[in-house]
C-alpha cells in the first residue's frame, strides 16, 4: 500500500498540476486527488485510479494490477476466522499510559460501550465532510451521539435535535467542509446523562461521488485538529475541560484498516501531548468496544516511543 501511494504521489508531482486542475482533468474532486497521493489506509476505487493515471499520462494497467493485488490481499485478510466475529467488551476497564514530557498527561484505553462512559468531558464524533449526523441511531457513533444528545417525546422519538441542529447551523452554506476540519458544539442532553460538556465533530470520512464513504488519509491531522479545537474551547468552560475520548476513525463504513488507524491515531495523540506545552488536556481516551479494537490499540501503545514504560 505504501508503495502504491508513494508512486501516485510521484505521478502527481510530475504532472505539475494542482489538486483542482488534475481533478478537473480526471473528472475527480480535488479532495479525492489529495487522498489518493497522501498517507493511505484504504485503497482508491478502481475507476478513480484509472482516471487519475490517465490524467497524469501514466500507464494504467500495471498500476491497476498493483491495486487489484492489494485488494485481493485485503480480501484474504478479512476472511481470517479471528476477524469474522468481534467480541464486544461488556465490562468497562481503563488502561492508562503516562506520556513522556512535561506535566502529568495520560493517553488511555477504555473498554465497553461509549454510552456507558461517564467521566470524560468531550466526545469526538467522526463525521463525513457534509457534516450530516447519522440517523442510524444504534449503528454508528454519530447516530448515537445525535440520538442521546436530543430531546425526546413520550414515544422516545426525537422532538428537538439539539446537537445535529447546532452543527447544521454552523456549517450552513459551507459544505462540504475540508477534510479533517473540527467543529465543536454543545452536548445537548448528554450533559445530564453522561456528564459530556462538549462534542467535537471531525470530518474523518470523505463524502463525495468519487469516493462514496471512505476513510480520509490524513487521520493524523483529524486527531490533531480535534485536540487543537479542544484546547481552543477548553478555557471557556468553568472549570476548564480536561479530558477527551476518541473512537477509531473510519474503520466502520469508512473501510479503514483497524491496526493502521490505531497506530496513526495513538501516535498523533501522544505527539500532541508531548509537543503542546500549554494544553488543558490531562487525559486522552480511546474507546475499545470490541476485543479486536482493544488489541489494535494495545499494540499501538506498545509500539509508541512516547509512552513511559511502567512495567
Amino acid at each position: 500500500m505504501i508503495e502504491l501511494v508513494g508512486q501516485l504521489k510521484l505521478m502527481f508531482e510530475a504532472s505539475g498540476l494542482s489538486y483542482d486542475r488534475l481533478g478537473r482533468r480526471a473528472g475527480l474532486s480535488a479532495a479525492t486527488v489529495h487522498s489518493m497521493n497522501n498517507k493511505a489506509t484504504t485503497l482508491p476505487r478502481e475507476e478513480s485510479l484509472k482516471r487519475f493515471l490517465g490524467a497524469c499520462g501514466c500507464p494504467v494497467e500495471p498500476w491497476l494490477e498493483v491495486r487489484n493485488r492489494l485488494a485481493r490481499q485485503n480480501a484474504r485478510d478479512a476472511t481470517v476466522p479471528s476477524m469474522e466475529a468481534p467480541e464486544y467488551q461488556p465490562e468497562q476497564h481503563i488502561y492508562r499510559f503516562p506520556v513522556k514530557g512535561e506535566g502529568e498527561r495520560n493517553a488511555c484505553i477504555i473498554t465497553g460501550n461509549l454510552k456507558r462512559v461517564m467521566n470524560v468531558d468531550v466526545w469526538i464524533n467522526p463525521e463525513n465532510t457534509s457534516m450530516q449526523m447519522s440517523d442510524r441511531f444504534n449503528k454508528s457513533i454519530s447516530g448515537m451521539i445525535r440520538y442521546y444528545g436530543a430531546e425526546h417525546d413520550t414515544a422516545k422519538h426525537i422532538s428537538n435535535d439539539l446537537i445535529a441542529d447546532e452543527l447544521a447551523a454552523k456549517v450552513a452554506g459551507k459544505t462540504p467542509v475540508y477534510p479533517a476540519v473540527a467543529i465543536s458544539t454543545k452536548s445537548g442532553n448528554l450533559l445530564d446523562s453522561n456528564n459530556v460538556r462538549a462534542v467535537i465533530h471531525v470530518a474523518t470520512v470523505q463524502d463525495d461521488p468519487d469516493m462514496t464513504h471512505r476513510q480520509l488519509q490524513d487521520i493524523d491531522m483529524c486527531v490533531f485538529n480535534a485536540l487543537y479545537e479542544f484546547d481552543r474551547i477548553a478555557g471557556t468552560f468553568d472549570p476548564p475541560l480536561r479530558s477527551v475520548i476518541f473512537p477509531l476513525f473510519g474503520t466502520g463504513s469508512g473501510g479503514g484498516n483497524r491496526d493502521v488507524t490505531a497506530r496513526v491515531m495513538v501516535g498523533s495523540a501522544v505527539t500532541y501531548l508531548q509537543l503542546k506545552r500549554e494544553t488543558f488536556i490531562h487525559e486522552i481516551y480511546f474507546c475499545a468496544r470490541t476485543n479486536l479494537t482493544l488489541k489494535a490499540l494495545l499494540d499501538a501503545f506498545k509500539d509508541s516511543s512516547g509512552i513511559i514504560d511502567t512495567q
